[in-house]
């Protein structure tokens, strides 16, 4: 967890949850059982917030909660063959395999993907492995705000 430009990032696949002492109400907004802590904590922090996720598409009606709890959700997107190779260039040859699995994942629904986020779909890694930079990033989803 960081503060970045004005708002609290908080990487769901980290610690962060822990640190925030967040993982309960997250734990329940996800498996649906509980709607409003999660987004009350998260008010509560005083400070807008970023949630990072690279989510399952099988989990896009999370996505969706959040978005009906307020939040506005963007999906980053690029060129998937220069993304993993900056993937195992990150985190090593062992994440070819996670990274696979999820791009399957991603194809597969890909429609449905593409019709929940309509316009807000930044596309953070070009086909020659450039990376647009995050203030350019920041500036698409602020002005959309």
């Amino acid at each position: 967890m960081k503060k970045e430009r004005g708002f609290v990032h908080i990487d769901l696949e980290t610690k962060d949850l822990d640190r925030l002492n967040l993982r309960d109400a997250w734990e329940l907004f996800w498996q649906g059982t509980n709607l409003r802590n999660f987004p009350t904590a998260l008010d509560k922090l005083g400070s807008p917030v970023m949630l990072d996720w690279g989510f399952p598409p099988s989990l896009l009606c999370v996505v969706a909660n959040l978005r009906d709890a307020g939040a506005q959700t963007w999906w980053f997107d690029g060129d998937r063959l220069c993304a993993r190779s900056l993937c195992i260039k990150a985190k090593g040859p062992a994440a070819a395999v996670s990274f696979d699995c999820q791009h399957a994942r991603i194809a597969a629904e890909w429609a449905t993907i593409a019709a929940f986020f309509g316009d807000r779909i930044v596309r953070r890694v070009g086909p020659n492995g450039d990376i647009a930079p995050w203030p350019e990033v920041w500036a698409r989803i602020s002005r959309a705000a």
